[in-house]
């Protein structure tokens, strides 16, 4: 398993993702410490720097992916795939009541966080459960309704409502609950007295503890990632650049040479970026070592501890570094790592197959995961009823994340997690940072990062490329292109979608399109799978390829030109739109796994790993009949490409502008459920 396999988003009907780490609040993982700090005045850094290629989208980051694993101070918590928790820790009579996460109310939860004594749950419908706290922290659980995002610190937590107003409750020793006035909020962190905002503009909101002026961001812009220590906050710029606040004592906040950096991560007393490359920097008290990081390389994302800062690399090993008196570091034989948690004295790793692995103290019980099996992150919660068939649309969508044919060049993601075209314009990807997922469509390529920005090399339609290059917290993404419409869909971690429009006399409305799973455009029609198995379509109508809302039961959709292609959860095939090539004659196909559909041909991936194609075959893109050991497959303009269980690739059809010169590619294999 390659780290990049993780390739999807939680999906559910409010839920925005959480980051691991003892905060739960953004990602990478910000960190929650006790004690005070001593040292210099207030000082700011971060200069205003060029980047080299591709630089940091100039987008603000909702937090990003699904928590699925939250430590505390001495217990753990994991979620499952049915949505249920589970937690590990202090026995009866050394506890606040913080495991006691299995009573009724909590299920259908879809996101976790801890704090030192607490844990907390974000149901699909927009409520809170809540466990623990003692004296420390009672929980009032007034507001807390239409929750999207939740971020435990300590002893408080707060959380972002749909409408972007943040609420907050807990221990408020310094203000740090005082949020009440803030509008606007996309992303939060908080640390034991301060709790940091990030607006929509990209400027920064503070409350609490402003003893070293770490809550003095007013004057910050263009931010696109906050992350909070003891005493200090960071901020990443859209440019690639940091600036940090506070406490610089171990010159924690000497961040100002910083450039290319992709993400953060604030340590009790130090702070670490990721860079573009997969390298790492940091700078801080480095009394434990916790900035040794020149050597790592091909990290994917980084979490900061308290006195630890751990490392997930593109492979799914895992680096540490930091105070390692309980062997919270010992993680060097972890392997098929998808997520990782570090607490004060301890170390959680999820693997690939959901079960969990430990390293550090285990005083409290708190490593005791090993008969653990979790819903993995970007794993939609497996929910009883009708039309759900959550592990079949996870397998499509893993499925397209991998391999994508377009009009005129193939992407696809590499077994490091990098990206890799053939094609038309084909050097305009090169250097292009670790990606989780890729799109190719007429105008380009788009790429999505791991936090959920998205990355457009569009050529052809600017208008396009700066749009998406806003979004943020997309699952995938999709495009219509012709020579009226120029429009481009993506799908958020919530279900809801966005859109983009550069030209069309017809103005299109994604505005009402909730609970979504996965998207599909045409020419000049856009399709929505919903989570209850239904299908809804606008646009173009002219050959009945909207004509979708009797379809049910539906785990997978794809939209050709000017026809709409669904897979029923059975196995069978529905399809409806331009029939002149026979490309909707799919109603004998059977033990279906995903389909693709080109501009007038269907290609079809069956579960024994081989392939049917129907529809125009003028250059041969039907010719898949003696594909064998296919695990995805994706239909371009003319041509069609296969990705084998051995990681190669395999085209047929056209080969105009090389799009077809995919022989020596070895790609990442799909993160299927």
């Amino acid at each position: 398993m390659k780290r990049n396999k993780r390739n999807l988003k939680a999906i559910s009907a409010l839920a925005l993702a959480l980051a691991l780490g003892l905060s739960g609040c953004s990602s990478p993982a910000g960190t929650e410490t006790a004690g005070e700090d001593g040292g210099e005045e207030p000082i700011e850094n971060g200069a205003e720097t060029d980047i080299d290629g591709i630089s940091a989208p100039a987008s603000i980051e909702i937090a990003s992916s699904q928590t699925v694993l939250a430590v505390g101070i001495n217990h753990t918590v994991g979620l499952k795939r049915n949505g249920k928790v589970v937690a590990v820790g202090p026995v009866e009579g050394h506890s606040q009541g913080e495991c006691k996460v299995g009573a009724a109310e909590w299920e259908d939860i879809v996101s976790v966080g801890a704090g030192v004594n607490y844990t907390v749950g974000l149901r699909a419908d927009g409520t809170v459960a809540f466990a623990g706290g003692g004296g420390s922290f009672q929980f009032q659980e007034d507001d807390w309704s239409g929750i999207v995002a939740i971020c435990a610190s300590s002893y408080h937590m707060a959380a972002i409502r749909q409408d972007g107003t943040v609420v907050a409750s807990g221990r408020n020793n310094d203000g740090e609950c005082d949020v009440e006035g803030w509008t606007e909020i996309v992303a939060l962190d908080a640390a034991s007295g301060h709790t940091i905002g990030l607006r929509q503009d990209g400027t920064v909101v503070a409350a609490g503890s402003n003893e070293y002026g770490e809550c003095e961001v007013s004057g910050w812009s263009g931010i696109t990632a906050i992350a909070v220590g003891s005493r200090h906050t960071v901020g990443l710029r859209q440019d690639g650049t940091v600036t940090a606040i506070g406490n610089n004592e171990d010159s924690r906040c000497e961040v100002s040479g910083w450039s290319n950096i992709v993400a953060i991560a604030a340590g009790a007393d130090y702070t670490a970026g990721l860079k573009s490359d997969g390298t790492v920097v940091a700078t801080g008290n480095n009394e434990f070592g916790v900035c040794n990081v020149s050597g790592w390389k091909d990290v994917a994302e980084i979490h900061a501890g308290t006195f630890v800062l751990a490392g997930l690399k593109s492979d799914g090993t895992v680096e540490a570094v930091g105070k390692n008196e309980h062997g919270e570091c010992n993680v060097s034989g972890w392997s098929d790592i998808s997520a990782i948690a570090v607490g004060p004295f301890y170390t959680i790793g999820l693997k690939a197959d959901g079960t969990v692995v430990a390293a550090g103290d285990n005083d409290s019980n708190q490593c005791n995961v090993e008969d653990w099996n979790l819903c993995l992150p970007g794993q939609m919660i497996e929910r009883d009823g009708p039309g759900q068939n959550a592990e079949a649309i996870a397998g499509t969508n893993a499925r397209n994340a991998v391999l994508s044919a377009g009009n005129s060049q193939t992407a696809a993601i590499k077994e490091d997690g990098t990206v890799v075209v053939a094609g038309e314009m084909a050097e305009h990807y090169e250097g292009w940072p670790h990606m989780t997922a890729v799109y190719s469509g007429v105008f380009g390529v788009y790429g999505i990062m791991e936090n959920g920005f998205v990355i457009a090399q569009l050529p052809a339609d600017p208008e396009i490329s700066a749009g998406v290059s806003g979004w943020t917290d997309i699952r995938s993404v999709a495009e219509c292109h012709s020579a009226s419409l120029a429009l481009a869909l993506g799908l958020k971690s919530d279900g809801t979608v966005v859109l983009v429009q550069s030209r069309g006399d017809r103005e299109y409305d994604v505005s009402d399109w909730t609970e979504i799973v996965a998207i599909a455009a045409g020419d000049e029609h856009i399709v929505g799978l919903k989570s209850n198995g239904n299908v809804i379509a606008e646009g173009d109508n002219y050959y009945t390829q909207c004509q979708v809302s009797d379809w049910t039961d539906i785990v997978a959709v794809s939209a050709g030109d000017e026809h709409t292609v669904g897979v029923r959860a059975d196995g069978t095939v529905v399809a409806t739109g331009n029939n002149r090539d026979g490309q909707c004659e799919v109603s004998d196909w059977t033990d279906i796994v995903a389909v693709s559909a080109g501009s007038c041909h269907t290609v079809g991936l069956k579960s024994d790993g081989t392939v049917v194609a129907i529809g125009c075959n003028d250059d041969g893109e039907c010719d898949v009949s003696g594909w064998r050991d296919i695990v995805a497959v994706s239909a371009g303009t003319d041509y069609t490409v296969g990705l084998k269980s051995d990681g190669t690739v395999v085209a047929t059809g056209s080969d105009d502008y090389g799009r077809c010169d995919v022989g020596s590619w070895r790609i990442v294999q799909p993160a299927l459920p």
